[in-house]
């Protein structure tokens, strides 16, 4: 499996975000895709280790019936040529895995391999143990007792570090409480503990694992004291049920020698089409972000190498004076709580912005040759004109000099894009602003009509495109500053034309726009 990249991707179900999303998805990034309402109810987020073995797979199935998000760990996610792909394939197919689980590579002889995957986690499971050392002779007895109890604490060091696990459940066993030198009278309760000396002593069947569960859970409690972790352990005996996973486990071939004769050794419609995406199962997960509330994408951002920062309110651009205040507030606290989300994290090495030409080209004189990205939008003049759309360039530039700012001041590596408008197909069930003005030779509808007459002669860009440059930003080591990402002049005659042309059968206006070109 190649290193994993982990990004996060705001405003993901919008028109460009979700183009960006698919992008990256194609070229084998851990998408975190943020929306307003993921359709689902609000989200808890936990991590589930040794989730392909017996109980861990019944524990991961019964958390996400519970709509609980799942991060599973698992020593191969079969995500490259030499992983066992049907070891975790079940585990994919669980009812609401495609938009609740995601899979993370982590092993309990790696110490900080859990780090990325228990990173933002309310809870922890810690299923795994190494029970194919139960059948080993004495030679096992150090690896065994040595990746149990390193394991855990390896494990709880990682709960440690982020400060977001509010509870630590350990999977322990009975085998830790039932070796007594003299059985109780009554009933074995949760104050006794296995007698290690006597393990030693009568070297039972399996005492490697009960001196190694015994030793390891000690070990635990020890370190849950120490370090403030809310630890609560739970001591199943022999687990018994149907299984899941294509390989049975140590209690199921037991229980099934009998008859083998072997021995007993928020809206969902919205975000829909990212869920459907080709690698959207394995690399992509939805987490409920939204721009006017405060560290509302700390948890999603915690842990990824990049940002891609595209929600903005376009919604917004249509209204009113009345509206001014709540855009400018919205976009602008917005950028800045998403940034202040990347300093906490600590992890992320760029931040891309998806700022417009709108920030650049509103001049009380334009340049005499061209337009760079040294220039900045006019927004006094903004102010007096009053020009379609000027809220949305006023709350746009004022926003993108915070972040210039903030970045500078926080040491954060950002990069700004600066697009168009933005043309092109769309795969989400809604349209946007640019595509509604777009198909208006065709639907015919007068509003939008309207605004294409408005941005006769304005400059444009495909949707993939910019995508793609997004991507290429992030990637290049040296990017650094403002990037105008524009590539056509409208000409609303010529395109009418065009589209007249390739599509006879539509009926393409091209007498009404002949007389505003």
């Amino acid at each position: 499996m190649e290193e994993k990249r982990t990004v996060c991707v705001t405003g993901a179900s919008g028109y460009i975000g979700s183009w960006l999303v698919k992008r990256l998805l194609e070229r084998g990034y851990h998408v975190r895709a943020t929306v307003r309402d993921p359709g689902m109810e609000e989200k808890r987020t936990v991590c589930v280790t040794g989730a392909s073995g017996y109980i861990g797979s019944w524990l991961v199935k019964r958390l996400l019936e519970r709509g609980y998000h799942v991060r599973a760990t698992v020593r191969d996610p079969g995500e490259s040529s030499a992983g066992d792909e049907k070891k975790v394939k079940t585990l994919l197919e669980l009812p609401k895995a495609s938009t609740h689980l995601s899979l993370w590579k982590a092993d309990l002889a790696e110490e900080n391999s859990y780090d990325e995957a228990i990173q933002g986690c309310e809870g922890v499971f810690h299923v795994a143990t190494p029970m194919e050392l139960v059948h080993q002779g004495q030679d096992g007895e150090e690896e065994i007792e040595s990746t149990t109890l390193n394991g855990i604490l390896s494990i709880m060091r990682s709960c440690s570090k982020p400060k977001t696990v509010k509870r630590f459940v350990y999977t322990s066993t009975t085998g830790t409480i039932t070796v007594q030198p003299q059985p109780p009278l009554h009933e074995y309760t949760e104050d006794l503990w296995t007698d290690v000396d006597l393990c030693y002593e009568l070297k039972m069947y399996g005492w490697m694992y009960l001196v190694a569960k015994t030793t390891a859970e000690k070990a635990a409690w020890k370190y849950a004291e120490e370090n403030g972790i809310n630890m609560v352990t739970v001591h199943p005996s022999i687990v018994l049920g149907h299984f899941i996973t294509p390989h049975t486990s140590f209690s199921t071939d037991v229980a099934t020698a009998f008859y083998t004769r072997e021995s007993c050794a928020g809206n969902e419609k919205k975000v829909k089409t990212l869920l459907e995406l080709p690698k959207a199962s394995t690399h992509l997960s939805l987490w409920k972000a939204d721009l006017a509330e405060e560290n509302s994408y700390d948890e999603a951002i915690q842990g990824c190498k990049g940002v891609f920062h595209v929600a903005t309110p376009m919604e917004l651009v249509h209204q009113g004076q009345d509206g001014e205040e709540e855009m400018e507030s919205t976009t602008l606290n917005g950028i800045l709580s998403i940034m202040r989300s990347c300093s906490k994290a600590n992890t992320v090495k760029r931040f891309v912005y998806t700022s417009s030409t709108g920030t650049i080209t509103v001049q009380a004189q334009p340049p005499l040759h061209e337009y760079t990205e040294d220039l900045w939008t006019d927004v006094d003049l903004c102010y007096e004109l009053k020009m379609y759309g000027w809220m949305y360039l006023v709350a746009k530039t004022t926003a993108e000099k915070a972040a210039w700012k903030y970045a500078e001041e926080n040491g954060i590596n950002m990069v700004t894009i600066h697009p168009s408008i933005v043309l092109g197909h769309f795969i989400t069930p809604h349209t946007s602003f640019s595509t509604d003005v777009a198909t208006a030779f065709y639907t015919k509808n007068e509003a939008n009509m309207a605004l294409l007459k408005k941005l006769n002669g304005s400059n444009a860009v495909h949707l993939d495109d910019v995508c793609n440059a997004h991507i290429f930003l992030f990637e290049h080591p040296l990017a650094k500053g403002r990037y105008i990402c524009s590539s056509h002049t409208v000409n609303l005659f010529e395109i009418a034309h065009s589209l007249s042309l390739k599509y006879p059968d539509r009926n393409i206006l091209t007498e009404y726009v002949l007389e505003f070109s």
